[in-house]
């Protein structure tokens, strides 16, 4: 299983305008921020579980990988987006033209 977490904050400010009777403008502005944090074996709680019948040899090379891994310091990838749109509706004999 996968227990890598992306968190997203956002908000969106949306207003509609009616320019004629079969005309609307639709217009925004939206913002979003998000982190991704990945599962464990990108950071310090990273284990390997030694097998039964590991032999000395075996089990030195897992604690071996396991202070490569601890040794990496990532940090949690981050975007954020911001926006602008406007889009008109129109009503054409029955069609929606936008």
């Amino acid at each position: 299983p996968n227990h890598t977490r992306i968190t997203t904050r956002g908000m969106n400010f949306n207003f509609d305008s009616r320019l004629a009777e079969q005309t609307l403008l639709k217009y925004g502005i939206n913002y979003r921020h998000q982190e991704i944090k990945p599962q464990a074996f990108l950071n310090s709680q990273f284990k390997i579980e030694d097998k039964t019948g590991a032999t000395p040899a075996e089990i030195q090379k897992n604690r071996a990988d396991e202070a490569t891994a601890h040794d990496y310091k990532l940090s949690n990838p981050t975007k954020t987006d911001t926006g602008a749109y406007i889009e008109t509706i129109h009503e054409i004999g029955g069609f929606t033209l936008t």
